[in-house]
């Protein structure tokens, strides 16, 4: 072979050698790169795992806070209004619209009660208005306007619409 030829083979190998060493110093710092992407990985996973914690442990706090809190004075208030327009209406509708003052107070008198127990089973047999659950109010206030006529009748049952006397 001749001195050129001997040249370029050398000038060759050392282009060669200096892409082997670019080419070993990218493939460590894309190792590093790995390594460090998995180490991401993990701490995400530990992320959504406390993540995951905190939410049963909100969801926990949001259930017991529903269990505890009641409604309060206004708010039963609002209730006590409700059930008497409500019995108020259908003590008219049961006993006569032309009952005078003293015989609509009796007549409400038989109707409210029975109401009360009906909303009473609906939240939970709340023992009075104010241990009905905050959670509860729009469902106690939808069922009490729900409420008519039919659903007196049905609560007296065999014992039949109480007379007023």
């Amino acid at each position: 072979m001749s001195l050129q030829v001997l040249r370029q083979l050398k000038e060759q190998n050392a282009s060669i050698r200096k892409q082997a060493e670019i080419n070993a110093a990218s493939l460590v710092e894309f190792e590093n790169m790995y390594y460090e992407v998995m180490n991401v990985k993990d701490e995400v996973k530990h992320i959504v795992a406390e993540v995951r914690q905190i939410k049963d442990d909100v969801n926990k706090v949001n259930e017991e806070i529903d269990n505890k809190v009641f409604i309060t004075e206004a708010m039963a208030d609002t209730l006590k209004e409700l059930i008497r327009k409500k019995s108020t209406f259908v003590a008219k509708d049961v006993y006569g619209y032309n009952l005078d003052w003293n015989g609509l107070s009796k007549a409400i008198g038989k109707v409210r009660p029975k109401f009360w127990a009906l909303l009473k089973q609906h939240c939970d047999d709340a023992r009075k208005y104010t241990t009905i659950k905050y959670k509860d109010y729009e469902k106690a206030v939808s069922f009490i306007e729900s409420l008519s006529t039919q659903d007196f009748i049905n609560y007296c049952g065999k014992y039949g619409i109480p007379p007023l006397i």
